[in-house]
């Protein structure tokens, strides 16, 4: 027996419901375009254009991106309009610039025929009813209008906003498809949405896991991979014993050298005279406590930094500076900022701040948010945050510290999760016994559901 929220337990029930209209349908059969698709890759393909929903998951480097922009020239080449959407402004940034970015081996999207935005923004956030339950422009009386819809880092959308997206969704006329990686850690909101698809065994389910020619040199892609299927972790390749570039491992058992090694990376690494390029290198940690946590190392690597900057203004709005690095920890729909968004204090008044959390962000989308009295006690400062805050986001450079102190965090998607952050630079600064307990605990974080049992229920009811 589990006990609910009234609201949780509606919304597990229904999206169960929901789910198995889409698998009632049968559309019509596209003519796929597979482009330089391979493998599984293809498979994928086949069931975007013959089913109303599916899912797509996959390891870096094996060509999920790939395959999904294949998608959605096969919509397009059928003549669908329709969207992508992600659970943060900057994954939907950064979905937008691998979509309509040039590649010669594949055929080129069309921007007139997909919209690329976050779920809340696709559906319409308004403000609450005066019971704590968000509500939304559009619902089951006022369906968006899309031949398909794409759901990009599903494994981060927790389980009311996957409510709310799918009663915005008719099942009749939109297909579906779920995209992500099961390996992370779960949504930072409640549910287990993802996973829980996944373990239903009723939705068509592709996972790529062949790792190709672009992913091969990297260490980060293949420490991902040595790290799920292996148990393992190597500086170099395990095939052709060629040493990694882009990813590096100190050992050392001295937190105060730990400490010391991280600041040098964080304040030297890539700073630029005005600290614009800060923000491409994260320290990103298990957990907020003890002497390698997020509190410490965020004082620390604040500390240093500030001192750097040494002709910038002192003015503080609270404890925050011009510069300043910050994470906000609540969804804010109405700011069109959610839980993990990450950005740079840019504009210091009295009473309030400005805050450029990137493109995809902020009421117009252009990155700008300002922070003012009523709104800061959602923000903190990001020079250190912990994996779970830094699910969506990607880095050039990220700063990973594992030791004991943690040892009861420590498993398998929570190390996945932090590897798979980085895009060009990986640095771990680690104790053994630390990094054996990540490669050796499978077991993921339990979180209670009923939603595979009404997936179940709902699919014997489906004709």
């Amino acid at each position: 027996m589990l006990l609910y929220t009234p609201q949780y337990r509606i919304a597990e029930e229904e999206t169960a419901y929901l789910i198995n209209q889409f698998i009632s349908q049968s559309p019509d059969k596209l003519k796929p375009v597979y482009g330089n698709a391979l493998d599984n890759q293809r498979s994928a393909i086949d069931h975007a254009a013959t089913k109303q929903i599916m899912i797509l998951r996959g390891y870096p480097g094996s060509g999920k991106t790939t395959t999904i922009r294949n998608i959605v020239t096969t919509f397009q080449e059928a003549g669908m309009r329709g969207k992508l959407l992600a659970p943060t402004g900057k994954a939907a940034k950064r979905a937008k610039d691998v979509l309509f970015s040039d590649d010669k081996n594949l055929k080129k999207i069309n921007e007139n025929y997909i919209d690329i935005s976050t779920i809340h923004r696709c559906i319409g956030y308004k403000k609450s009813d005066g019971n704590n339950e968000v509500l939304f422009h559009f619902d089951e009386d006022n369906k968006i209008d899309a031949d398909y819809v794409i759901i990009d880092e599903a494994s981060m959308s927790g389980l009311l906003i996957s409510h709310g997206l799918l009663k915005a969704i008719d099942p009749r006329k939109t297909r579906l498809v779920i995209c992500g990686d099961s390996n992370q850690l779960q949504s930072i909101d409640a549910g287990n949405f993802f996973n829980d698809l996944i373990d239903s065994k009723i939705i068509p389910d592709v996972n790529l896991k062949k790792i190709y020619r672009q992913g091969q040199d990297s260490g980060i892609v293949n420490n991902a991979f040595y790290a799920m299927e292996h148990g393992i972790y190597s500086g170099s390749n395990t095939v052709t014993r060629q040493r990694f570039t882009d990813i590096e491992f100190i050992e050392t058992k001295s937190h105060v050298r730990a400490v010391n090694l991280i600041v040098d990376y964080c304040t030297k690494a890539r700073l630029s005279t005005e600290g614009k390029k800060f923000s491409s290198v994260q320290c990103i940690a298990p957990g907020k406590k003890g002497d390698v946590g997020t509190v410490v190392l965020n004082d620390a690597i604040r500390n240093v930094y500030r001192d750097q900057l040494a002709n910038v203004s002192k003015k503080r709005f609270r404890n925050f500076m011009l510069y300043d690095k910050v994470i906000n920890k609540k969804n804010r729909y109405d700011l069109n900022i959610v839980n993990g968004d990450t950005g740079v204090v840019t504009e210091v008044n009295n009473d309030s701040m400005v805050v450029d959390f990137g493109k995809g962000c902020g009421q117009n989308e252009d990155g700008i948010v300002v922070i003012d009295s009523d709104t800061a006690n959602s923000i903190y400062h990001a020079y250190a945050y912990t994996i779970h805050s830094s699910q969506g986001s990607e880095y050039e450079c990220v700063i990973l510290p594992l030791f004991k102190t943690h040892y009861m965090l420590l498993s398998l998607n929570l190390y996945y999760t932090a590897i798979t952050r980085a895009k060009k630079h990986l640095v771990v600064v680690f104790e053994q016994e630390a990094i054996k307990r990540c490669l050796s605990n499978k077991s993921l974080m339990h979180r209670n559901s009923n939603m595979v049992m009404y997936l179940h229920k709902y699919n014997r009811n489906v004709k």
